[in-house]
């Protein structure tokens, strides 16, 4: 447990969008980054929470497979430094199409260990109140209903039930308004409300789901751990955060780089001097760590591109790639409901008989009872 000697103060660190399995960026250099600074002794033995707001895996990783056996040894790890320090752990569900429900294995792990650890690992709208810390906690899942403001009926619904009218945290995989550049704002993508959770929550936010880091208020981005593909020149890292139980004022936040993340970097290249232009992207590329990933961006024809051969002759110790730039053509946006946006399902044992309810209902009434015995049987 945190060596604080006031118990009305809560330390602890939240990282989210791990993406264990992401195409190039290896699970190994991952669980790396977070070994050193999240799950390890020292930061356990300090801190009295530690949160993952989702996407803990990319995709579905298969068994059995390296990337889905280092994401487990390094889950296991998280649960024996729970129960060495008596650090609470708090889980949420991420995006479905990248967390496929994997994050169970911390229960599994914590129950093959004799349940010793104090997890909260949640997978639908759910206030815990984690009695060793005298807190509320509202976790939400990614997509945890058809749009955001279904799930916020939901939450008010479970707030309800609790008997509240706000929790200390809340723990969320999702996006908001904020996070998003002011042209992408309206076009029908679906937001949560950014006054709403405020309003319920006296402390943070913790918003897993948008890769960049960002603090508005108190709603507080992590943005990913780790790199993943290009398009990823920002800092990296978690968040470390103090919380004042009885002055929400004096609650902190603070940003942890990750400084060894994987390098994706992009070099545009504008000028017509090829000579100048090979020059500066050798000598930008020299600066990089060995493994790194490099681009090379110009307008279609440009003689740069062919030279990215000679690049990969010349530093074979960077992944080289070219990217061509596409010509900006006027064009009018459709503006789509969020609702048809958010049109994309995720297959499950929980809800496959639901999505096959027309189509059985056109069955004899037998092979209907056949076709959800066999359904039942798969979860």
């Amino acid at each position: 447990m945190s060596m604080t000697s006031n118990p009305r103060i809560i330390r602890g660190r939240s990282a989210s969008d791990l993406h264990f399995g992401a195409a190039h960026t290896p699970a190994a250099r991952i669980a790396y980054g977070l070994d050193r600074l999240v799950s390890n002794d020292k930061v356990f033995a300090e801190c009295d929470l530690i949160l993952y707001p989702g996407d803990i895996t990319e995709r579905l990783l298969p068994q059995p497979s390296q990337e889905a056996q280092v994401a487990r040894n390094w889950m296991d790890r998280n649960i024996e430094l729970a129960e060495r320090h008596g650090t609470v752990l708090g889980v949420v569900e991420g995006t479905p199409m990248h967390d496929w429900f994997q994050s169970e294995y911390f229960v599994e792990s914590n129950n093959i260990r004799g349940n010793k650890a104090s997890l909260s690992y949640v997978k639908e709208v759910k206030i815990v109140y984690m009695e060793e810390l005298g807190i509320n906690v509202l976790f939400v899942p990614d997509e945890a209903h058809d749009t955001c403001q279904l799930t916020e009926i939901a939450v008010r619904e479970a707030l309800h039930q609790a008997g509240l009218e706000k929790v200390h945290l809340t723990i969320i995989h999702g996006q908001f308004r904020h996070q998003y550049p002011e042209h992408l704002r309206d076009t029908g993508m679906d937001f949560h409300d950014s006054d709403f959770y405020l309003s319920i929550t006296e402390h943070f936010i913790f918003a897993g789901h948008v890769h960049t880091h960002s603090i508005y208020k108190r709603i507080v981005a992590q943005g990913s751990f780790e790199r993943l593909h290009h398009g990823y020149e920002a800092p990296k890292g978690c968040v470390g955060f103090e919380l004042h139980l009885d002055d929400p004022s004096k609650s902190k936040v603070w940003f942890i780089e990750n400084h060894d993340a994987m390098i994706y970097k992009t070099f545009h290249v504008k000028g017509d001097n090829l000579q100048y232009e090979a020059d500066r992207i050798r000598l930008l590329a020299s600066q990089q760590p060995s493994g790194s990933f490099l681009r090379v961006k110009a307008k279609s024809g440009h003689p740069i591109l062919p030279l990215i051969k000679e690049f990969k002759k010349e530093l074979p110790m960077y992944n080289w790639t070219t990217d061509v730039e596409k010509e900006k053509k006027k064009t009018v946006q459709e503006i789509i409901p969020a609702k048809i946006k958010r049109a994309r399902i995720s297959i499950r044992p929980e809800n496959i008989a639901e999505l096959l309810k027309d189509r059985l209902e056109v069955l004899p009434e037998n092979i209907q009872l056949d076709i959800l015995n066999v359904l039942e049987k798969c979860k």
